[in-house]
């Protein structure tokens, strides 16, 4: 799908004359990442790169030039994207969107860190502390999300930046985002099937809130144990969980099983998550203790410069 042969021409020049690109950073199924500077102050940020022939899905937002004029076509991830940033601050932030002749261009914020994949394969495991930490994060988010009738559909480690001095998240990627309706209930998935909920495998279809609470649940035990819970496809849909590798205390354990319940009916519900007695010590951790560190600090310090 194309826009107007006048405004792609106005973009293209307003990017060429705003921002300069640098290095790839990464090739992703859902579009190019590259280092960016902002040319008026060397303000540093990121772009991606969206091919069109690969927008498959649309959604409408007005140019950043022009915001009091007509609504453009986009990607719909573009749009879900500043649209979550507006209800939760732990969304990477969003700054702008072109359309080139063939590419869509969305400039979003550089984060300082790396992402919890990267950095659960190299420590492994994390205590309890520290997943504690971090969910509590992530659960603000996917509920600030939902509340706002977005479903950002492919939660997980490699989806999750993270902060090394401040242990402070964000969440990237909406690639396979989707607007949905109460009550919705979807037939097709978008994401990383490793975190698909056991009712997309075996009745074809799945309520975007259920869902979200199941990748939840799938993201704590891959931190909690270094390795997601289900080997495969086959795994999720015959309900054989890996074992869980560590030692746990009886409470995380019961969060886990209560997000991976595989009836939808009676897996607990996105807004009952923090009530669950593994999360009673979120508002009282401290920080500044460092408690959660649970490797050398030079690792940290490896990480850091990688991140850089």
């Amino acid at each position: 799908m194309k826009g107007n042969k006048a405004q792609i021409k106005k973009d293209i020049e307003r990017f060429n004359l705003t921002y300069s690109v640098g290095a790839v950073i990464t090739n992703s199924a859902n579009g190019v990442i590259y280092h960016a500077k902002r040319k008026s102050d060397g303000f540093t940020c990121v772009v991606k790169v969206v091919p069109k022939e690969k927008c498959k899905r649309w959604g409408f937002m007005k140019s950043f030039d022009d915001p009091t004029g007509y609504d453009r076509v986009v990607p719909i991830e573009f749009k879900l994207h500043f649209k979550s940033r507006r209800h939760s601050d732990r969304v990477c932030d969003v700054y702008d969107w072109f359309e080139m002749t063939d590419v869509y261009c969305l400039v979003i914020e550089h984060i300082i860190g790396c992402d919890l994949f990267e950095l659960s394969n190299k420590i492994g495991s994390m205590t309890e502390n520290m997943v504690r930490f971090i969910m509590v994060q992530i659960i603000d988010i996917v509920r600030k999300l939902a509340k706002n009738y977005v479903a950002h559909r492919d939660i997980k480690d490699e989806n999750i930046m993270i902060n090394l001095s401040t242990y402070q998240v964000k969440l990237i990627d909406f690639g396979c985002a989707i607007e949905f309706c109460e009550n919705d209930l979807f037939t097709s998935f978008s994401g990383t099937s490793e975190f698909y909920p056991y009712e997309w495998f075996n009745s074809g279809y799945y309520c975007p809130i259920g869902g979200a609470v199941w990748s939840i649940g799938c993201l704590m035990f891959t931190l909690l144990t270094g390795d997601v819970p289900y080997a495969d496809d086959e795994s999720i849909r015959l309900n054989r969980r890996r074992p869980i590798s560590v030692p746990i205390s009886p409470d995380c354990l019961t969060a886990i099983n209560r997000m991976l319940d595989i009836h939808p009916e009676s897996r607990i519900r996105l807004d009952q998550i923090m009530d669950l007695k593994f999360f009673d010590k979120s508002e009282t951790f401290d920080i500044s203790t460092n408690q959660i560190l649970p490797f050398p600090t030079q690792t940290l310090t490896s990480l850091t410069e990688a991140a850089g």
